[in-house]
């Protein structure tokens, strides 16, 4: 599970609604990447920038959204935006 402080979860949050914006389902290896201070961005993968450790790739967030029942309008609602990065964050495994 990834754990996340208040503010990374608003940031992830943001990250994931730009990814899933500027990426379409077919930039599968576009990515959301955390740097070395725990901040978080979103670049066209496959790799993440120098330094920084992927998190998700397009891919894993669609397939997150269609095990969990989740299309991109409903990351309009920052309920449902907030339900999604909890599905998130349990789902991702870092070392």
């Amino acid at each position: 599970m990834l754990e996340l402080s208040t503010d990374q979860r608003n940031l992830l949050s943001m990250c994931l609604v730009g990814l899933v914006d500027e990426y379409g389902p077919g930039d599968l290896d576009a990515l959301i990447f955390r740097d070395p201070l725990g901040r978080f961005g979103v670049g066209p993968g496959p790799q993440a920038p120098a330094g920084c450790e992927p998190v998700v790739t397009r891919a894993m967030v669609d397939r997150l959204m269609v095990t969990h029942v989740f299309v991109p309008q409903d990351f309009q609602s920052p309920a449902q935006l907030a339900s999604f990065v909890e599905t998130l964050c349990q789902a991702v495994r870092l070392p």
